[in-house]
């Protein structure tokens, strides 16, 4: 039903597809996003499975509708279940965004995916002791918007943490071997985030229209924004998973075409 990270002491998961009551062929089992063909009952239903298993409480959920964006929003229980048992946008200050940080342990962050990246992560003070926790979903537009460095700027910022301090678990999400994209995806790394990561593009030939394509390792440069905003390398861990090629453990939006179910990753304060 869900993986976890090595790395982390928070409490935390990122749900795979399994284990869940979703019967629709796209969505089976463990749907966890509306408006992918299930009853909003149904996702419900899933969200309380996974809470149960993963040891969170569903009601204190928060997941806005995500648009790709580099905003990270500061959250605490007043915001908890707006997203999936809460709907009323216009009556909060908040109504979508891609990621969040929090003290409070009476809310628990919650980003979706299926392909995109889902990144945890937790802040220690030097005793050791968790003080703030940050959940980000980064697709390449977030990726090149470095939302994963607004949330350690987010982390230090609000909390008084320092990024030296802070540790990060990459998600399963599509990785290199799976993901081709375009000159224009290209371009746009190296003109937001710089020359240097050129490397994490291999060049895999060309399209019909003789575009240059590139096979791109998303949670690579990821790994190295987060790096590049202070965090130490042994301190962030990428997980193994590829979505696309481990398509029937998760959903993949580029193997099934968009047809597909959605993940949650999920952290929250000890």
């Amino acid at each position: 039903m869900f993986v976890k990270s090595e790395m982390l002491r928070a409490p935390h998961a990122f749900s795979t597809r399994a284990g869940g009551v979703s019967t629709l062929a796209s969505t089976e089992s463990l749907n966890l996003a509306f408006g992918r063909g299930d009853k909003d009952d149904t996702v419900l239903e899933n969200l309380n499975i996974f809470g149960g298993e993963a040891e969170f409480e569903p009601r204190n959920v928060i997941s806005l509708p995500q648009v790709h964006s580099s905003a990270v929003h500061k959250v605490d229980r007043k915001y908890a279940g707006l997203g999936y048992y809460k709907r009323d946008y216009e009556n909060y200050d908040i109504r979508e965004g891609d990621g969040y940080v929090t003290d409070d342990p009476q809310i628990v962050l919650g980003v979706k995916s299926a392909d995109c990246v889902p990144i945890l992560m937790e802040a220690r003070d030097r005793d050791g002791r968790i003080i703030a926790v940050g959940a980000v979903h980064a697709g390449w537009k977030g990726t090149v918007g470095a939302i994963a460095a607004v949330c350690v700027e987010k982390l230090c910022g609000e909390y008084g943490a320092n990024a030296y301090d802070i540790y990060a678990s990459v998600g399963p999400c599509i990785h290199k071997c799976c993901y081709e994209v375009g000159r224009d995806v290209f371009d746009e790394v190296i003109a937001r985030l710089g020359d240097k990561y050129a490397e994490f593009f291999v060049n895999s030939g060309k399209s019909e229209a003789g575009e240059d394509k590139y096979m791109c390792d998303l949670p690579g440069i990821n790994c190295r924004v987060l790096t590049d905003a202070g965090l130490q390398a042994e301190n962030i861990e990428a997980l193994r998973y590829c979505t696309c090629c481990e398509h029937d453990l998760f959903y993949s939006h580029r193997y099934t075409k968009g047809n597909r179910g959605t993940m949650l990753s999920v952290i929250r304060m000890p």
